[in-house]
């Protein structure tokens, strides 16, 4: 049997693979299935597909490695190809298709520092008027929380409690739909400052939409789906120039939406 054949459709998420993480416990989500689908056949049938089974060896993968390198992947990614083809050899092991598993020496990862706003930049920021609340209040709330933009984007009015929001999903921006659960697996109660809580009902009482299903950050033409994340993050650059951290700094500095996560740890930290 070649390696195709085998592995067609094996990230699937009705799939053995993804069924077998699921009832075991083990992490899994639809977006991480599509993510392997698309190093499977982007990246790794190209070069592998044609191989029979018991053809690859640790030599075959280490060429693999080395021509991703050359082509100038990062060594991140080619560390996921690389844990697809072992996920792969070790459910034909399973079933007898080939006798052992290759040793596969993985790249090395250059990482690097996200960086965080200053205190008193973080400050200026939000003392200085938006042009878009819904962008305005994602970024408090996200510096105030720790929340993923993901998790932002699901929440529905339904969510909102007094003091507190309710984390039951999050929302997948590659397939624009709800994930089943949060990037975890684990749903929590996240208490919230006043002065988000009043941006929150601000932004609830401009909402289009009232149903508890609708979209917290919500678009002004459809109550299906909430507003994109690039809109979230357009918006903090463009504050962030509003206060003198130019794009080039930005960029320099590695900030982006997410860092609100790192600035939330360091802060919580800090106390």
């Amino acid at each position: 049997m070649t390696f195709e054949s085998y592995s067609t459709r094996f990230f699937d998420w009705n799939g053995d693979y993804a069924t077998d993480r699921r009832v075991t416990g083990k992490r899994i989500s639809r977006r991480q299935c599509t993510e392997k689908t698309a190093l499977l056949n982007n990246r790794i049938i190209p070069a592998l597909g044609k191989l029979k089974l018991i053809d690859i060896d640790r030599s075959t993968i280490k060429q693999l490695r080395n021509d991703l390198f050359r082509e100038g992947v990062s060594g991140a990614t080619i560390n996921k190809c690389l844990s697809c083809i072992r996920a792969i050899l070790e459910s034909a092991e399973d079933k007898r298709l080939i006798q052992a598993i290759p040793r596969i020496e993985r790249a090395a990862e250059q990482k690097k520092s996200r960086g965080i706003l200053k205190p008193d930049e973080a400050k200026a920021l939000f003392l200085k008027p938006w042009p878009d609340i819904r962008a305005y209040t994602a970024n408090i709330l996200a510096a105030a929380t720790g929340l993923r933009q993901g998790e932002i984007l699901a929440l529905q009015r339904q969510n909102v409690k007094t003091g507190y929001l309710e984390i039951l999903r999050g929302w997948n921006q590659r397939t624009g739909e709800l994930n089943e659960t949060t990037k975890s697996g684990r749903a929590r109660y996240v208490p919230i400052p006043e002065k988000v809580e009043v941006a929150i009902h601000e932004l609830i009482e401009i909402s289009p939409w009232t149903s508890p299903e609708s979209y917290l950050f919500f678009t002004l033409t459809r109550q299906t789906k909430p507003i994109e994340g690039r809109a979230l993050t357009r918006g903090l650059y463009a504050a962030m120039r509003g206060i003198g951290i130019h794009d080039q700094e930005r960029e320099a500095r590695w900030i982006d939406f997410h860092s609100w996560r790192h600035w939330f740890n360091s802060i919580m930290i800090n106390q």
